[in-house]
């Protein structure tokens, strides 16, 4: 995977699915979820519905992670072959903020 001529990633299509991960429940454990995990600086995707509250950040899942999420309610998945591209794309571009791509 190249972006903006830089390498970012060089493996196969399925172990790059697995360099992003998809966070998804209530909001305030979603928030939680961030913070916890120091993520919150990855966050490449943020929705909001109510009080549901989607994201995609790019940094792999760990178990660690993953317990976490457990203990607090919230949903964790890695993402699409699509969703990972973009989140490698977008992680390296310094206008881009949490929350601010939905």
């Amino acid at each position: 995977m190249i972006d903006r001529g830089e390498l970012v990633f060089t493996g196969d299509a399925e172990d790059a699915t697995y360099t992003a991960h998809e966070v998804a429940g209530n909001q305030d454990a979603v928030s939680v979820y961030l913070a916890k995990t120091s993520l919150g600086g990855f966050v490449v995707r943020d929705r909001a519905i109510g009080s549901m509250r989607s994201l995609v950040v790019a940094a792999a899942l760990t178990a660690e992670n993953e317990e976490l999420a457990g203990k607090l309610g919230v949903g964790v998945q890695p993402v699409s072959l699509q969703d990972t591209v973009a989140a490698h794309s977008r992680k390296n571009t310094d206008q881009i903020t949490q929350g601010e791509l939905s």
